[in-house]
């Protein structure tokens, strides 16, 4: 049995780190995953980043802005940094 799982989440992407100072940044986010850009849909204010995280599909939406400030394009890698203060749940029944 193949089960296909989709996250949406709200998600930071961070790419490798351009300064030395950006290299010392420490996060407190302890949900980091490394994943690779699968696409990227622009809006008007908000871009929908497609994300996959090891066969996981994750979606981040984010500024158009940021999109430009981190120069993100498919196939690239980032980090998907995730600090949720809820998690749901949900079953079939």
């Amino acid at each position: 049995m193949r089960m296909e799982l989709s996250a949406y989440a709200s998600v930071r992407l961070h790419t490798e780190p351009a300064t030395p100072q950006e290299a010392a940044m420490k996060l407190s986010a302890r949900n980091q995953i490394p994943a690779t850009v699968t696409a990227v849909k622009h809006g008007e204010a908000i871009a929908n980043v497609t994300l996959d995280a090891g066969g996981i599909r994750l979606v981040a939406s984010i500024t158009v802005e940021a999109v430009n400030d981190l120069g993100l394009s498919e196939g690239m890698s980032v980090k998907a940094i995730i600090k949720a203060s809820d998690v749901i749940l949900a079953t079939d029944d």
